[in-house]
């Protein structure tokens, strides 16, 4: 149809009748549910079916260290078909966003007791990891840089073997 023969029908003062809609096209059949066996699992965010997760320590690292650490190990886990998660003890997560990685942030207990000596901090750590194992359930561990405490190191294995 076109335009000017609308734009006609709908001038103030008309009186002949609008012609009536053409009538709707039938809906489709619908098809049979699917079994619930082919309908995939939701997963968290950032997970990808069948993917597994290599935990990449890179505390204390900044600038062009951390930079060459992150391209090199993403590139190597996008060979073997896994997925790196950084955990860093930095505030400055410009690096990983532009690489678009996996990174968790934790807490440098040291550095927080010099601040606060109050407080529990190899504890709250303790706890983040273990967090971190639950969520992510990493396959392996590399570290570069400042080597982490082992406690941290076994409270991500535990974590991994925790339901979430």
């Amino acid at each position: 149809m076109k335009v000017d023969r609308w734009l006609g029908l709908l001038r103030p003062g008309r009186t002949e009748d609008v012609p009536a809609a053409a009538p709707a096209a039938p809906a489709p059949a619908k098809l049979p549910p699917a079994p619930d066996s082919a309908v995939p699992p939701k997963l968290p965010a950032g997970k990808q079916a069948g993917t597994s997760t290599v935990l990449v320590t890179v505390l204390g690292l900044e600038g062009e260290a951390l930079g060459n650490v992150i391209a090199t190990v993403t590139a190597e886990c996008r060979q073997t078909r896994t997925r790196p998660l950084f955990i860093t003890d930095s505030q400055d997560f410009a690096q990983f966003r532009q690489a678009k990685a996996l990174f968790e942030q934790v807490i440098d207990p040291a550095v927080c007791a010099k601040r606060d000596d109050r407080r529990d901090w190899h504890g709250y750590a303790l706890t983040q990891y273990r967090l971190i194992g639950q969520k992510w359930k990493p396959v392996t561990t590399i570290a570069f840089g400042r080597a982490a405490d082992p406690a941290f190191l076994e409270a991500i294995q535990a974590g991994s073997r925790e339901k979430f």
